[in-house]
């Protein structure tokens, strides 16, 4: 098939008793390892979003595989932008409306598509954050900032709401445990589910990172999601060494928040 198509021919491939489909995305990603690369495209997935990463390394990445210097999918970049405090994430940090303006300004210019909020951002600043970002044809994506409700984010100009816990709430009643499965017809879903619909918000759940931190960790990943197996002996490690301990399993069976570590 190489040979005809560098004569100018066209290039056959016999897919007899095979799949063909379009490429995958991963909605969801952070690149954190080079050697991600290759297994994506085993696996067909031939775009990502990496929703959170350091600017230097991503970027890197990024151009290498646009070039074809490095070997992986095409990447969509959302640049994370937190506050200072207890929880921040990265070194890109914003306590004034002015500091949001310019990190967004610096990711425009970098070419990323999107924003990424994080925890520890306070509410004048994401304002900020998100006109500076629709100004630019930016989408910005994210957590809720702690000391926000999920309204009020959305409100403040937030396109996209990363994990499920932060939607939850909005779900049930206040004096209802939320992390029990919401009654999708009581008064409280209705009135969240009319503002998200209002609002054109895109959920992302995430549910995937409960399964993986969550399960009992006496059961290998492995028998939940085989497919962890087909991954390199070397990067394994990296999604089998999960699980909670004997004493946590029933608390984490309907836990609704990721490790403060998750992205």
């Amino acid at each position: 098939a190489i040979a005809a198509a560098k004569a100018g021919g066209p290039a056959r491939i016999d897919v007899t008793g095979k799949y063909v489909v379009p490429g995958l995305w991963d909605m969801h990603a952070h690149y954190e390892q080079v050697e991600w690369g290759p297994i994506y495209l085993a696996a067909g997935v031939t775009t990502v979003r990496d929703v959170g990463n350091e600017r230097a390394f991503v970027v890197g990445v990024r151009d290498a595989n646009a070039s074809g210097r490095g070997v992986g999918p095409r990447m969509l970049l959302a640049g994370v932008i937190d506050g200072t405090g207890p929880y921040a994430l990265g070194i890109e940090q914003a306590d004034t409306p002015a500091r949001g303006v310019e990190l967004v300004d610096r990711y425009h210019d970098a070419g990323f598509q999107q924003i990424k909020i994080y925890s520890s951002l306070k509410l004048p600043v994401l304002q900020a954050i998100t006109a500076e970002a629709h100004r630019l044809g930016m989408t910005v994506t994210g957590h809720i900032p702690e000391g926000i409700t999920t309204e009020q984010g959305i409100e403040a100009g937030m396109d996209q709401v990363n994990h499920i816990q932060y939607i939850l709430p909005m779900m049930m009643p206040h004096s209802v445990d939320t992390s029990r499965t919401p009654d999708f017809q009581n008064p409280e879903a209705q009135q969240a589910i009319a503002f998200l619909k209002a609002h054109h918000t895109v959920l992302d759940p995430t549910l995937d990172i409960f399964e993986w931190s969550m399960h009992p960790a006496r059961v290998p990943f492995s028998e939940i999601e085989p497919g962890v197996l087909h991954v390199p002996p070397s990067l394994q490690p990296l999604l089998m060494n999960t699980g909670v301990s004997a004493a946590r399993e029933g608390s984490a069976r309907n836990a609704t928040s990721p490790r403060p570590s998750a992205q």
